[in-house]
């Protein structure tokens, strides 16, 4: 499959809330244990990044409402009741069989074009 053949509204999912590799992967880690209790220092250690980074990007999809604080302190999970659920499971399905094309899609969102992936987010009228 190429880029040109992924579906529309996963590409501009990814546009709007993904703006790195490292996010999709961390959304990928909470999507296949959405009962999981993730820590900045687990997901650093699952993406092999600094806990600066992870904490970062945590923090992101968290702002973009697709996880949520889990019971534990300092512990997030996937946003199953989220409004994005459903697009964020077919998205990381998507990632999981076609690797190289939403890679290039994400990569496609990073540096000064990426600016423009703010343009199809997805918002509530």
């Amino acid at each position: 499959m190429s880029t040109e053949e992924l579906p529309a509204d996963v590409c501009a999912f990814i546009f709007a809330y993904i703006p790195s590799v490292g996010h999709m992967e961390a959304l990928v880690l909470t999507v296949e244990e959405p009962d999981g209790a993730w820590t900045v220092e687990k997901v650093a250690s699952r993406l092999f990044v600094p806990d600066t980074k992870a904490g970062a990007v945590l923090r992101d999809l968290a702002t973009a409402g697709l996880i949520e604080p889990a019971d534990a302190p300092d512990t997030w999970r996937f946003g199953q009741q989220a409004t994005l659920a459903e697009m964020a499971q077919r998205a990381v399905r998507l990632y999981r069989k076609t690797l190289v094309p939403m890679t290039a899609v994400i990569r496609s969102n990073a540096g000064p074009g990426g600016q423009l992936a703010g343009a199809f987010r997805f918002r509530k009228e």
